[in-house]
């Protein structure tokens, strides 16, 4: 079974009356973006369906958030600078394009306690990152379709849902190692934490498609990066890297912690995804996604959507939001990724093989 094939409608189904109050969940209404599952946005949706529902499926109509964070901008920072010295192994343009993306702003605007995530900071651990991978001249940039592997967009369809759902993300990059002829992705994740605990990444299910991508990469002679084909699930095994950045004035460092993943890892993150599509599933054929008080207050602030959550009805929820102009509604749309060109990677992924 392929998923987001033709569908035909009968109406009173769970099926029919998802897609009536969804709209956005249609396979067969090519106008609506559709929803894209990621890591990130499960956990979202664990935290909280109500707010999920209203940020990720009606997305379509809130208007853009413009909200300066340090930390969130310091790590975009980090990681483009990675992954511009990955591209190039050149120290200069890896330090330009932290400055480059740096947000100036936002450091001036932090709070005391972020202050280890100022500019000075981040150059000085960039050295540690690029020292890091020089020690490593095995770890080499992996190719697909002749370009590099950085920042791989990548989309599962899924044939668990007849809804328009898909599991899709990006690899921050993907390499290869020449001593083994082995492929596995690698993930920068900046902290400030002074001794870090393993087991915060072990059962982390972050990096299991991107590992299995890998294994694809490694054991298929005809793998078609955008075939969109069925793919099969004769793993045996994995690895996973991380990359822990420890920004620092005085005493910066590039850690790494590597995880072999196996069959049982792929199945976790399958079953996870399952569970959370067929809760989906149910919330959008009753109208109604419920809410947990577990992220209505984050970092001491209301959620952004608390005045729109006490909304009950769906109707009068979607007609509280402020539509965008057609041109914001089209790059939202085009962030979702819902032309496949976009994707690097279109695979199609049948769970009946792994739950």
């Amino acid at each position: 079974m392929v998923a987001n094939a033709t569908h035909g409608r009968i109406p009173g189904t769970a099926f029919d009356r998802a897609c009536t109050n969804y709209p956005e969940l249609d396979p067969d209404n090519k106008d609506m973006p559709g929803l894209r599952l990621s890591y990130s946005t499960i956990n979202a949706f664990m935290a909280c369906p109500r707010k999920f529902e209203m940020d990720r499926i009606l997305s379509c109509q809130l208007p853009m958030r413009e909200e300066r964070n340090l930390t969130l901008a310091s790590g975009t920072a980090m990681h483009s600078a990675w992954q511009e010295y990955m591209r190039t192994r050149n120290r200069s343009l890896a330090i330009y394009k932290l400055m480059e993306k740096f947000d100036y702003q936002a450091e001036r605007e932090a709070k005391a306690y972020q202050k280890e995530r100022f500019i000075e900071n981040c150059l000085i651990t960039l050295d540690e990152i690029i020292r890091f991978y020089d020690s490593r001249p095995h770890l080499q940039v992996a190719m697909i379709d002749g370009r590099p592997a950085i920042e791989t967009n990548f989309r599962f369809n899924l044939t668990c849902t007849k809804l328009n759902i898909w599991y899709g993300g990006f690899v921050d990059v993907m390499m290869y190692d020449t001593r083994y002829g082995t492929f596995e992705p690698h993930d920068l994740k900046n902290h400030r934490d002074d001794k870090t605990n393993p087991l915060k990444y072990r059962h982390s299910l972050q990096l299991v498609p991107y590992g299995f991508i890998a294994q694809l990469m490694q054991s298929a002679a005809d793998f078609d990066p955008r075939g969109g084909k069925t793919i099969a699930h004769d793993i045996v095994s994995f690895n996973t890297h991380y990359t822990l950045a420890y920004l620092d004035l005085i005493e910066p460092r590039a850690e790494p912690l590597e995880f072999l993943r196996g069959q049982s890892d792929l199945r976790a993150w399958a079953s996870q995804t399952e569970l959370v599509v067929r809760m989906i599933e149910e919330f959008a054929a009753k109208g109604e996604f419920p809410r947990y008080g577990k992220s209505c207050i984050d970092w001491g602030r209301n959620c952004f959507l608390a005045d729109k959550c006490e909304i009950e009805q769906l109707r009068t929820r979607r007609e509280a939001f402020t539509p965008m102009n057609p041109d914001a509604l089209e790059e939202r749309r085009q962030d979702n990724l819902q032309d496949h060109s976009r994707h690097d990677l279109i695979l199609t992924i049948d769970f009946s093989g792994l739950t």
